[in-house]
């Protein structure tokens, strides 16, 4: 859900390094893992292959496009053991707020304190 986002998304992360091993990790990974690792693998080597996830290797029918992300549209990436899903900027107000109040006053606290 998107209320307990951040702690998905550290959990997740934890999850990054045994999804990028293409060794002896990935032999101790769960099997309901493998799935969304071989397609993460796909994404991210067609990216550093072309600056696209989505080619050159053809991505499985059931995982959507990966958008461009824009400024306008603010689409990205959810990528799920069970799904993977094209999502909006979660708690996009919040993230307003910090980088419209809380970075500016941030910024000049820094400048103040400098010697």
């Amino acid at each position: 859900t998107k209320e307990n986002y951040t702690e998905l998304a550290a959990e997740y992360f934890d999850q990054l390094p045994k999804s990028l091993t293409f060794g002896k990790t990935y032999d101790v990974l769960p099997e309901t893992f493998r799935p969304l690792t071989e397609k993460m693998m796909t994404m991210w080597t067609n990216f550093a292959k072309s600056g696209d996830p989505n080619q050159p290797t053809r991505l499985p029918s059931a995982v959507p496009a990966w958008p461009e992300f824009t400024t306008q549209s603010e689409k990205f990436m959810e990528l799920n053991v069970d799904d993977i899903t094209v999502v909006e900027t979660p708690h996009r107000d919040r993230l307003e707020k910090l980088y419209s109040v809380i970075f500016p006053a941030r910024t000049k606290q820094f400048a103040a304190d400098k010697p």
